[in-house]
């Protein structure tokens, strides 16, 4: 069965979807946490702190790649956090892959983002990644198919867990449950529209009328 995760960085929103049971990761970018005007590493801590039933904490340290010395210092900043629920999130680029094996030989997890192409999550698996994230969204974008793309993915039974993002709607994880992968994660939005779906709010209403109108008598 596949877990969810929440692609989030606000408090709020995580602790709504955290309340409900529905997920066991979160996961993090630099552009989710630009809205919360707040420094990234107090965001981290605050979510560990206050959500211990999530095991999963996917976040992103600016990677320069001209000053790798610098990326492994902010690495380790945010490892220090909780090295057993933090995951370092990474390009797929050379540098990247560099570095995640330094993250490997550190025991330092590690989640190799923004995969579009089936040939980067192998290469992410030979640099020992512990997670891939696949992003649908920006398949569809390149006018790729990426239930194709992600079915290629699975298929191919790499070790590191594989985790759909790039999620824009509901059809989009409905078309990535089909491809199988261990996890998919959903911004607030649509886990919102999931749940409220307007021909079920329609029924609700419809019952609870029906109930004060019987107590009216």
């Amino acid at each position: 069965m596949v877990e969810y995760y929440i692609d989030s960085a606000n408090m709020d929103e995580i602790g709504e979807i955290v309340g409900a049971g529905l997920v066991q990761g979160c996961t993090t970018n630099g552009s989710i946490v630009k809205k919360e005007n707040r420094k990234y590493t107090d965001i981290a801590r605050d979510i560990i702190k206050n959500f211990p039933q999530l095991y999963h904490l996917s976040v992103e340290p600016i990677f320069d790649e001209n000053d790798l010395d610098k990326a492994k210092k902010d690495i380790l900043t945010f490892y220090e956090i909780d090295p057993t629920r933090i995951v370092i999130k990474l390009p797929p680029t050379l540098a990247g892959l560099n570095v995640c094996r330094w993250c490997k030989n550190n025991k330092i997890k590690t989640n190799i983002t923004a995969i579009v192409k089936p040939v980067q999550a192998e290469l992410a698996t030979l640099a020992g990644a512990t997670y891939i994230s696949v992003f649908w969204g920006r398949i569809g974008d390149t006018g790729l198919n990426p239930s194709l793309i992600l079915s290629s993915i699975t298929n191919a039974k790499f070790n590191p867990y594989i985790i759909v993002g790039s999620i824009r709607g509901g059809n989009d994880v409905t078309g990535a449950k089909f491809s199988d992968p261990h996890i998919i994660t959903i911004p607030h939005k649509v886990f919102k529209n999931f749940t409220n779906n307007p021909k079920s709010l329609e029924v609700i209403q419809e019952f609870n009328r029906a109930i004060i109108e019987k107590e009216k008598q």
